[in-house]
């Protein structure tokens, strides 16, 4: 985005938008198409000799065999649709260069802006951008395309408004700063559709170096806790990065000794935990992350239902692969002993 800002001052428009229903309508044999090209993944249909194609079986059997959708939230869903977009790029860009359009464009996942000097360039490069995506299936949402007279348009609003509350550079966070900047976080969420405010808030609870900057009092931990599980109801995928500020919390108890707050997180997990196993395939998501939490944190001993069909979740219950089983990958690392496992904030670093 500065990169863009930067070289603006030589275009007079910017055209905005994004894909429609992007990762539900992401098709698993594109997978393939992009890294091998159509001809020799559908030669391949079946028979799992090239990476595309096991990556494919893989994200089918993680969906109950669909061909259409991949899950919202796990990183390895973004690793496999850039895979996917940077074919939809290289070809754009190649056409777009051929047509001897002057433009510069840049994409955060799903989200495209182009820099043009002329209306019809713009149309140009939706047409030809539109063209590629339903190479692989895909659709430009048509509601969110834009075309702005530069400077409108370069700035998300929504990131002005967190300028003002931003804890970036807080070293400490005590109780009542993280109350107020999570009430504004909330607001922002309300006045724009579609931001990443609330992951952005998260990110700033924790150093680089993954230590937690919140410095609670024992008498706010519970409120924290609460407020930070709520959080979770406003945005389903932030879930895991909740899950390892509340781990974090959970430490920072062990070493102040407070295990009057410890233990009463530890029972409302076990509450929440066992409300979700009643209806496992609702909940499979949140259980998935639950599960893993408990057990590598040693919080409790899980009593499990006998009808568990969910081969992600009867893995983590068993510490055992049980799906997809296939030399050429390694899907599981058993969870270790608790305290040898890496913190979760690690694990979700893959993508900082």
């Amino acid at each position: 985005e500065n990169d863009l800002i930067a070289e603006a001052h030589q275009f007079k428009y910017i055209v905005k938008t994004d894909i429609k229903n992007f990762y539900p309508s992401i098709y698993t044999h594109s997978i393939s198409w992009a890294l091998h090209g159509k001809t020799d993944a559908r030669k391949d249909r079946n028979k799992f000799n090239l990476l595309g194609s096991k990556l494919d079986k893989l994200f089918q059997n993680a969906n109950d065999s669909c061909t259409n959708g991949l899950p919202i939230g796990p990183a390895v869903s973004d690793l496999v649709s850039e895979i996917i977009l940077a074919a939809v790029d290289r070809d754009t860009s190649m056409e777009l260069m051929n047509r001897n359009i002057n433009f510069i464009g840049v994409r955060f996942k799903d989200d495209y802006r182009f820099l043009c000097n002329s209306k019809s360039d713009a149309e140009t490069i939706m047409k030809v951008l539109q063209t590629h995506m339903r190479n692989f299936n895909l659709n430009l949402n048509e509601s969110k395309t834009n075309l702005l007279e530069l400077p409108e348009g370069l700035f998300r609003h929504w990131t002005a408004d967190y300028q003002k509350i931003t804890l970036r550079y807080k070293r400490k966070i005590e109780y009542k700063r993280f109350e107020n900047t999570l009430l504004a976080v909330l607001q922002i969420d309300n006045n724009y559709t579609d931001t990443g405010v609330i992951d952005r808030f998260l990110s700033e609870l924790t150093t680089k170096k993954y230590n937690l900057k919140l410095n609670i009092k024992n008498k706010d931990v519970l409120k924290t806790f609460s407020l930070l599980l709520l959080l979770k109801e406003r945005r389903v995928k932030s879930f895991p990065q909740i899950l390892a500020i509340i781990e974090l919390l959970f430490k920072q108890l062990k070493l102040k000794k407070n295990s009057t707050s410890y233990n009463q997180m530890s029972n409302s997990l076990e509450k929440i935990f066992t409300s979700k196993l009643d209806n496992v395939s609702d909940n499979q998501y949140d259980l998935l992350w639950l599960t893993y939490f408990i057990k590598s944190n040693g919080l409790f001993s899980i009593k499990w239902n006998r009808n568990i069909n969910c081969e992600l979740l009867q893995s983590i219950k068993s510490n055992n692969q049980r799906f997809f089983v296939y030399p050429d990958f390694k899907l599981y690392s058993k969870i270790k002993k608790p305290v040898k496992n890496i913190p979760l904030i690690k694990h979700l670093s893959i993508f900082p």
